[in-house]
C-alpha cells in the first residue's frame, strides 16, 4: 500500500487521546486534501502500562491503517537507518519533516504548517490543532450518535436546559502512584466548588459520569437532582461521551474523556468548569489543554 502524498497519525491511549490524535490528522488532511492513515503500533501492549485498543470504530472515520513497510518508509529517521538525507531534512523547516514528534504537551503552532508525506508521533491536547474544522469535527463525530433504551430515555432527559454533565475520574489516577504524581485524582472540595458555581447561575439537573461510581455516590453532593449514569446501564465508554455531550453545562475531570464530551457539547451559553491544574506534577504545572473560556477552579 501507498501512502505517498498522506498523513499519518501515531494513535496511542485511549477514547479522548485518540479523538485528539484524529482531529489534528483531520485538519491536516483537509488542509492539503490528503487521505489520512493511522500508525496502531502505539496500542500494543506494553509491560506497566493500561491496557489500549483502537476506540473510534463507532464513530465510523473514514480512515485505513498503514501498513509497518509504510509506516517504515516515514518512521526509518527515527532509528539506526537515520540518513544523511534524514539529519539534513531534520534542519529544515517543518513542512519538509517526514517524521514529527511532540517535544512537549504545550500548543506548537508549527505543527499545521506540516505537509505530505508525514507521520505524527504525539498526542496533540490542544483545540487550536483543530479549530479550522471544528464545526465539521462536531458533524462527524456526532452523526452517528444513537442510542436505545435506557439510554434513550437518558438522552431525552438530557437534551432539556439547565442540565451537568459531572465526570470523576479515578482508577489508576487514585490507586498507581506513579500515575497520581503525575495526572493527580480530584477531591470532594473541587466537585462541591463547581456544583455551588453552577448553583450561582441556574438550579440544575446532574449526571455523573464516573469510573468508581461507588466513590461518587459516597463522596459528591448536589444542590439539585443527581442522576448516577455510569454502572447502571451497561454503557460503552462512547455511549457515555455522547450522552455527556448532549448536557448543557460540564463539570470535567483533568481527563481527555469528558473534555471531548464537554468540547463536543458546547453551546454559546455553555458553562463549562474544569480543574485549575490539570496535572499534578511540578514539572507539568504551568501546562493546561482547556479553552481559555472554561472556567478554572
Amino acid at each position: 500500500m501507498s501512502i505517498g502524498g498522506s498523513i499519518v497519525v501515531s494513535l496511542k491511549g485511549g477514547l479522548g487521546n485518540q479523538l485528539f490524535q484524529y482531529s489534528l490528522g483531520r485538519a491536516l488532511s483537509i488542509k492539503h486534501a490528503a487521505s489520512l492513515f493511522w500508525d496502531l503500533s502505539g496500542l500494543r501492549p506494553t509491560q506497566g502500562a493500561t491496557p489500549r485498543s483502537y476506540a473510534l470504530e463507532p464513530f465510523h472515520v473514514n480512515v485505513r491503517s498503514a501498513t509497518e513497510e509504510a509506516v517504515g518508509s516515514l518512521k526509518f529517521g527515527t532509528n539506526r537507518h537515520f540518513t544523511i538525507l534524514e539529519r539534513v531534512r531534520a534542519r529544515l523547516p517543518i513542512r519538509w519533516h517526514r517524521f514529527i514528534r511532540e517535544k512537549h504537551s504545550g500548543f506548537q503552532p508549527d505543527i499545521l504548517k506540516a505537509c505530505p508525506s508525514v507521520m505524527l508521533s504525539g498526542y496533540w491536547q490542544d483545540e487550536r490543532y483543530f479549530t479550522s474544522i471544528s464545526q465539521e469535527l462536531r458533524k462527524d463525530l456526532l452523526q452517528y450518535r444513537v442510542f436505545s433504551g435506557f439510554a434513550a430515555e437518558l438522552a431525552r432527559d438530557m437534551a432539556e436546559a439547565n442540565t451537568v454533565s459531572v465526570h470523576v475520574r479515578r482508577g489508576d489516577y487514585a490507586n498507581d502512584p506513579a500515575t497520581t504524581g503525575y495526572h493527580g485524582a480530584l477531591s470532594p472540595g473541587y466537585y462541591g466548588e463547581a456544583t455551588e458555581r453552577v448553583q450561582t447561575a441556574m438550579f440544575a439537573k446532574y449526571y455523573v459520569f464516573a469510573d468508581e461510581i461507588e466513590w461518587a455516590r459516597n463522596n459528591l453532593h448536589f444542590n439539585g437532582p443527581a442522576t448516577f449514569v455510569s454502572g447502571s446501564y451497561g454503557l460503552k465508554d462512547y455511549e457515555e461521551l455522547w450522552l455527556m455531550s448532549l448536557c448543557h453545562h460540564h463539570i470535567i475531570a483533568n481527563s481527555t474523556f469528558s473534555w471531548w464530551g464537554a468540547w463536543l457539547g458546547e453551546r454559546k451559553d455553555s458553562l463549562t468548569i474544569c480543574p485549575k491544574r490539570w496535572f499534578a506534577s511540578s514539572l507539568k504545572q504551568e501546562e493546561h489543554i482547556a479553552p481559555d473560556r472554561w472556567i478554572r477552579l
